[in-house]
């Protein structure tokens, strides 16, 4: 129910356009994720955070890109231009809440070795995956994590 939940939240977002425009200056386009769109990307960051739920099954590397949108909205929630807007604390809470459950799924610490970024969702890997992560998990990290079929 609370996946049903948060989707449908999503779904209704409607930001303002002068949030819209905002967002848009602070991220413009992007080679990675095309143009900014915060309801895209919110709903691309719960997309990953439910797939790693149900146990990730790509690859590690796909999963580091993967946290690019979580990199991305991080972008927005530091904007000071964005916190002078009206819609800035419902986007934060919405985007707080999937990294609630995002927390929940992703316990397993992990090193950040590549100097790049110091942000917690860089830091901890799920505890479940598909076998293409376990496997990439334990080759490459030297961790063990639960397969998931």
């Amino acid at each position: 129910m609370k996946i049903k939940t948060e989707m449908d939240r999503v779904s209704r977002m409607n930001f303002e356009e002068v949030f819209l425009r905002c967002y848009a200056n602070v991220l413009g386009g992007d080679e990675r994720l095309g143009e900014a769109d915060p309801e895209a990307d919110v709903q691309s960051w719960l997309e990953f955070v439910e797939e790693c739920e149900s146990g990730y099954s790509d690859s590690l590397s796909e999963y580091d890109f993967d946290l690019y949108v979580r990199d991305r909205l991080q972008k927005a929630i530091d904007s000071q231009a964005l916190h002078l807007t009206s819609d800035y604390d419902d986007f934060r809470r919405m985007v707080e809440s999937i990294d609630g459950r995002f927390r929940e799924i992703a316990s397993t610490p992990i090193s950040a070795d590549d100097g790049e970024s110091p942000n917690w969702w860089h830091k901890i890997i799920p505890h479940k995956g598909g076998e293409e992560f376990v496997n990439d998990v334990r080759d490459r990290l030297g961790l063990i994590i639960r397969r998931v079929d």
